[in-house]
């Protein structure tokens, strides 16, 4: 493994164990991660599909099952990734549809969907650094997650 891809594996992981942790203390089923918030993460403008195949085989651990959504007719232009612990209903992986949709369809059949920039009242803006610290804390003991609803003291 080169030392460019162990960087990135380190990054995947370690951004798919904050989600997964999300998603578990706010009782979801599935994140879905924007473009911007993913792209902002990595520090990239652009995130070609084999760096999203990279990602989705890091986050099998934490997410067995992905679906990638990609703009029409634009080979390497990702609109959103769906990461999920259980399996994706195709009423919100299938078809063209906006974010905002998907999760709608997600809510009107029961499967717990939420964005990923609503998943942390703490650190909105997902980036490296503030999931660093935020896993440090929780696993030192220092704090434990908080649902998204609780009141940040």
């Amino acid at each position: 493994m080169t030392d460019q891809r162990a960087l990135a594996q380190r990054q995947h992981r370690l951004l798919a164990m904050h989600l997964a942790l999300c998603c578990w203390v706010s009782k979801k089923d599935a994140v879905i991660l924007e473009r911007g918030t993913f792209t902002k993460y990595l520090s990239l403008e652009r995130v070609r599909r084999a760096r999203i195949k990279q990602f989705e085989e890091d986050a099998s651990a934490w997410f067995p099952f992905k679906t990638a959504f990609f703009l029409s007719g634009k080979e390497d232009s990702l609109s959103s990734i769906i990461l999920s612990r259980i399996p994706i209903p195709t009423e919100v992986s299938s078809g063209s549809k906006s974010m905002n949709q998907r999760v709608i369809d997600a809510a009107r059949i029961g499967f717990a969907l939420a964005p990923s920039k609503d998943l942390s009242h703490r650190y909105p803006e997902i980036n490296e650094e503030d999931v660093v610290a935020e896993l440090a804390v929780w696993a030192a003991g220092l704090s434990a997650p908080l649902p998204v609803d609780a009141p940040v003291k």
